[in-house]
């Protein structure tokens, strides 16, 4: 034990002598005998859940009730108080993954090569994709729709970095005093609650209602149209309380920017689809 605690020199910089509590040169604090018990496991162990579960909680309440609270205390420097939006961002995807009410983001090969905008522009480039695999239609898209399901939730990330370009640039005056950079951390947050809630919680709640409670008509009742205006509904009232006095300029200028953020936001998921096309043959070309 003398061996390992008795030491020469700084284990994390190599400063000599390290003869002092903690390293005068990067603080590394110096272990003890007391280090190399397995009771030290556990003290980590609690300490590290208590941290984080206090974070979480305050992110998770704010994230909930008060967002702009959240987004504007964390950008000014509240670090410990709360998880950051790229970790809530993570977590969101996380849940989502593991509890995908609504497949939102997949987008099955039938509806690349049919009902999108951009469907008749790929129909032969998707089309002679699948004769140079040496596969029938009945034979590629299983596969290609398996293997899309799980990218879609791996390239989520793709939302918020296009939306918060989208929000710089409708901010564009006031870029030195907020730089991309914030703009990326309040699109985080939405789309947080995005994937969250309006993909896996309260569609999956919905469901479980209706089959619990086997009420006939309910599941009937969601369909691509009903889900997109509600997921946009909903979507706009906690996005109003996120970016409430965000951008600048009069009333009538808010407004122009608000309708123009909602008419990018289909555009905006056209372009994932088209990005996970082309993600998704691309994994097949080379792993397939």
């Amino acid at each position: 034990m003398s061996e390992l605690v008795d030491i020469k020199e700084c284990p994390n910089c190599g400063h000599k002598p390290f003869n002092t509590p903690y390293c005068p040169e990067c603080g590394q604090r110096k272990l003890s005998e007391k280090d190399y018990r397995v009771s030290v496991l556990f003290n980590e162990f609690v300490n590290g859940w208590l941290n984080f579960e206090n974070s979480f909680l305050n992110t998770f309440k704010a994230f909930l009730t008060r967002p702009k609270v959240y987004i504007t205390e964390y950008v000014q420097g509240a670090r410990k108080k709360y998880v950051s939006p790229i970790k809530l961002f993570i977590l969101a995807n996380a849940f989502y993954f593991i509890f995908p009410a609504v497949d939102t983001f997949k987008t099955t090969l039938h509806t690349q090569l049919n009902r999108l905008p951009y469907s008749e522009f790929t129909e032969g480039f998707i089309t002679s994709f699948i004769a140079s695999a040496g596969m029938s239609y009945s034979e590629f898209a299983p596969e290609y729709n398996e293997l899309t399901q799980i990218l879609s939730k791996a390239l989520l990330i793709i939302l918020p970095l296009v939306f918060s370009m989208v929000t710089w640039l409708c901010n564009l005056s006031k870029r030195n005093e907020k730089p991309l950079l914030y703009h990326i951390n309040y699109s985080l947050v939405l789309n947080a609650f995005l994937v969250l809630f309006l993909c896996s919680v309260l569609p999956g709640s919905y469901k479980l209602i209706a089959t619990y409670f086997e009420i006939d008509g309910m599941m009937e009742l969601i369909t691509e149209m009903s889900l997109s205006v509600t997921v946009l509904l909903i979507l706009n009232v906690y996005g109003y309380f996120l970016y409430r006095n965000f951008f600048t300029g009069s009333v009538l200028t808010k407004g122009i920017k608000v309708i123009l953020l909602n008419a990018a936001f289909v555009p905006l998921i056209q372009t994932y689809r088209l990005i996970l096309l082309f993600v998704t043959l691309g994994w097949m070309k080379v792993f397939g």
